[in-house]
């Protein structure tokens, strides 16, 4: 098997793990909120015209629900980016350097760790998780915009380089597009603690319940 291939494999297999692991954890976090349906022609006396009781039915919460799709599709998204922390560390760590490449290396790093923090938190619904995933989508806009730019003029000022420039420039649009992803997924966290009775102010200071907390 090529180098290449082994490690596209692994990386893949590592994200495919570390999601499962998180999703099936975490469901309890997503718990709706109790609901009661009750149906009743009479409300005084709970008796239908016809003098049979009326049914009273009890919708109670799902034990185990899953996130949203986008959400869990989102957090995949993220474990899987936020692992090019180890490549990016490596190139970071040597100094690699391809006509200034190499110094957005370190904050590169630290996007990519942010990155990867903010799948399992989004999983288990962690009410902090809003504002981080936020302030990670203004960040990732930055410093791609920063390397947009940096690929452009390696491309144009070196034809040796056009295919480095080209992928780095694919990426970071790729980061773009997850930026977005975790500004979605960020309301979506941010409606489901509204609807719990949070304000939206306080979310950044909550500590998330317990698993067994959160199903009650």
């Amino acid at each position: 098997m090529e180098p290449f291939a082994a490690f596209a494999l692994g990386f893949g297999l590592l994200q495919a793990l570390t999601y499962l692991w998180c999703e099936r954890r975490h469901r309890g976090a997503w718990v709706h909120d109790v609901t009661y349906a009750r149906v009743e022609a009479d409300l005084e006396s709970g008796f239908r015209g016809d003098g049979s009781a009326a049914p009273q039915t009890y919708v109670g919460p799902e034990r185990n629900p899953r996130a949203p799709l986008h959400v869990r599709a989102v957090a995949l998204w993220s474990i899987g980016m936020g692992q090019m922390v180890v490549p990016g560390g490596f190139l970071a760590l040597f100094g690699v350097v391809f006509y200034g490449m190499g110094l957005l290396g370190v904050p590169g790093v630290l996007l990519a760790g942010r990155i990867w923090l903010l799948g399992p938190a989004l999983l288990r619904a962690d009410p902090r998780a809003v504002e981080r995933a936020r302030a990670t989508a203004v960040f990732a806009y930055w410093l791609n915009t920063v390397v947009l730019l940096a690929a452009a003029l390696m491309m144009m000022t070196d034809s040796d380089f056009i295919g480095l420039g080209a992928f780095t420039g694919a990426y970071s649009l790729v980061s773009f597009a997850h930026g977005y992803a975790l500004e979605r997924a960020a309301n979506t966290l941010e409606r489901h603690w509204v609807r719990r009775g949070y304000a939206r102010e306080e979310l950044a200071r909550l500590r998330i319940p317990r698993p067994s907390q959160a199903a009650h």
